[in-house]
């Protein structure tokens, strides 16, 4: 796989959304991150893995969970100001991520690396340190 190795579960970049963040004076009232958490549900969803509508992590940011070949993906998306955080969880049973390993998590890992690297709204695609 460029570019990618199965053991990492972050990628960072730079996309071209509207800053969605919303403040009352200096409180944040939703942290931004929503607009591209919908694009990447509709990139996934484009290349046939079901996913959830993004909800608020307060805390972080956008999280939805994806659904590929029985196995279940946790995604969450921190806007970071200049960069954009994107973690990723494989949520599978103990049982299946033990007897399947973790191909089917690396292979989705390289799915969502593809998606957003050949969508012009995300820049600087790059797996995190």
């Amino acid at each position: 796989m460029a570019n990618s190795a199965p053991t990492r579960i972050a990628i960072e970049c730079v996309a071209g959304f509207p800053d969605d963040q919303l403040e009352s004076g200096t409180d944040i009232i939703r942290p931004g991150g929503r607009g591209m958490a919908i694009a990447m549900v509709e990139l996934l969803r484009g290349a046939g893995v079901t996913a959830s509508e993004p909800s608020l992590d307060f805390e972080h940011g956008w999280e939805f969970v994806a659904e590929r070949d029985g196995r279940k993906f946790w995604i969450l998306v921190t806007d970071l100001e200049k960069t954009k955080l994107i973690q990723t969880k494989d949520l599978s049973s103990l049982l299946i991520r033990l007897f399947s390993g973790q191909a089917a998590y690396a292979a989705f890992l390289e799915l969502l690396y593809r998606a957003l690297s050949n969508d012009a709204r995300f820049r600087s695609v790059e797996w995190a340190a």
